[in-house]
């Protein structure tokens, strides 16, 4: 208990440790964001819930659309690498707010035309 004490002398009158959060917010480096699908660019092809780690994306070609557990993602942005027309990303210095509720992003789209999967492919290529 003795040697225990100078530790809790020593933290009771140092300085704080911790961020006032949310009325302080901190940067971190490399932070990623939160995901971002445009629904515009994707092809349904499903690559980046193939390699997902944390499960949290769903692709449906059929009914053409995505899915995602925004609670779930781990932001690793190994979707965004995998994305073959670069419509999903990770937005920088966008924070998602703390969440109250199991909260899912869903979002219809249309299938494209061969024409059009190669001009998207072509478009996140170029640049």
């Amino acid at each position: 208990m003795l040697p225990m004490l100078s530790n809790v002398v020593r933290n009771f009158f140092g300085r704080a440790v911790t961020e006032g959060y949310p009325c302080q917010t901190r940067e971190f480096e490399g932070y990623r964001g939160k995901l971002v699908n445009d629904i515009v660019s994707c092809i349904f092809c499903g690559a980046c819930a193939r390699v997902c780690p944390s499960r949290c994306i769903e692709v449906d070609a059929k009914g053409c659309s995505f899915s995602c557990d925004p609670n779930a993602c781990v932001q690793c942005g190994i979707c965004e690498e995998a994305c073959p027309t670069g419509g999903l990303r990770l937005t920088v210095g966008h924070h998602r707010a703390p969440a109250y509720s199991k909260d899912e992003i869903f979002q219809q789209g249309v299938r494209k035309s061969k024409e059009e999967i190669l001009a998207l492919r072509k478009r996140k290529q170029e640049g």
